[in-house]
């Protein structure tokens, strides 16, 4: 049975908009992980080179110097489409790997050029993260959905890399 939604002033677990918004950063965080760990494992396979692992994933993780421009953006246009739209981005540039491989031109400059766009569609989630819930939780419940939050954005991330980690190995 699904709780109705009964507002801003009940515990997270009763607010359906909280609930929905924290199952979307779980499934989100599971994919990241997975491809950002199959990113990594691929420019090996492919290149059989540390150095352009370690390219790969300074190109993981330069964009997120353009967190600070996040903000003011996300600010100008509505939330939910924003956060939809980030995440359909996502989905269909995801879909470049297995196509690439299918028509025999998955190679590692294609993967550096894909992983940053990844990446940007990626920085809009803190901006929209800091936007959204207090407008969805109550300011008395603002540190209890944080912690939430951070629990599926931040110490899930370990568990997610390691299962990703793992299911590659068994399954390519």
């Amino acid at each position: 049975m699904i709780l109705p939604d009964i507002g801003r002033d009940h515990p997270l677990r009763a607010n359906r908009d909280f609930r929905r918004f924290v199952a979307g950063q779980f499934v989100t965080n599971a994919g990241d992980s997975l491809y950002t760990v199959a990113v990594l494992w691929l420019v090996f396979e492919l290149s059989g080179s540390t150095t352009l692992v370690g390219v790969a994933n300074a190109v993981l993780l330069l964009p997120w110097l353009l967190q600070a421009v996040a903000g003011p953006i996300v600010d100008r246009f509505p939330v939910k489409p924003l956060l939809v739209g980030s995440q359909i981005v996502q989905g269909v540039v995801v879909l470049v790997f297995p196509l690439a491989a299918a028509a025999g031109r998955l190679d590692v400059d294609l993967l550096l050029a894909v992983v940053p766009i990844l990446m940007l569609a990626t920085l809009v989630m803190g901006p929209i993260e800091a936007t959204l819930v207090p407008r969805i939780v109550a300011d008395d419940r603002l540190p209890q959905a944080n912690s939430a939050l951070a629990t599926v954005t931040l110490g899930l991330d370990m568990l997610f890399d390691a299962v990703g980690g793992g299911l590659i190995a068994l399954v390519g």
